[in-house]
């Protein structure tokens, strides 16, 4: 929380849900998988994973490696990796709300589900809360960012370094709206 709010320029943080990369297989299964389509060929060691442009049904350990796997040899692995990441959050957004209408105690099974992979601040009567907010808004968007960065390959691992600039002005334009 503290990292966070020291990137994010010290804004206040009144809630917060950060989940262990392990728990995806156990929020996956419980909306009954997510479907993708790979926006890369994706390989573990030389064994081709996941094939660009293919759709996939993610199950259990499969949706771990969809949103994990990365290929170690090249600088800009991990912002690739992160826009598979972005797919996945998108499709398991919608899942998550499709669920919800379907089954009025699914955020709560989820909550539940996950809770020993997470750290939050967020009750179960909050996460109550949070999904009933979210089902009377009707449709709703999601929209990831990812930090704008200068990827360094520096011997044997890839050093991420912020465009303060650039991440400044997307950090305004996320968070206030211009008076006039």
């Amino acid at each position: 929380l503290d990292s966070v709010r020291r990137i994010f320029y010290y804004i206040p943080i009144n809630a917060y849900l950060s989940m262990e990369i392990d728990g995806i297989p156990v929020v996956n299964d419980e909306v009954g998988g997510i479907d993708v389509k790979s926006p890369e060929d994706v390989y573990y060691g030389k064994k081709l994973v996941f094939k660009k442009g293919e759709k996939y049904h993610l199950e259990g350990k499969m949706a771990n490696d969809f949103v994990r796997l990365r290929n170690q040899e090249t600088a800009d692995a991990n912002l690739r990796r992160n826009e598979r990441q972005k797919i996945y959050l998108t499709e398991l957004m919608k899942k998550m709300i499709s669920h919800s209408k379907s089954d009025i105690t699914a955020p709560v099974k989820l909550y539940r589900a996950a809770e020993d992979y997470c750290c939050t601040n967020i009750t179960i009567n909050g996460i109550t809360y949070l999904a009933t907010e979210l089902m009377g808004k009707g449709q709703i968007k999601t929209e990831n960012k990812t930090i704008p960065v200068d990827v360094k390959q520096v011997e044997n691992h890839a050093e991420n370094y912020i465009r303060e600039d650039e991440f400044y002005e997307q950090f305004l334009n996320v968070f206030y709206d211009e008076v006039n």
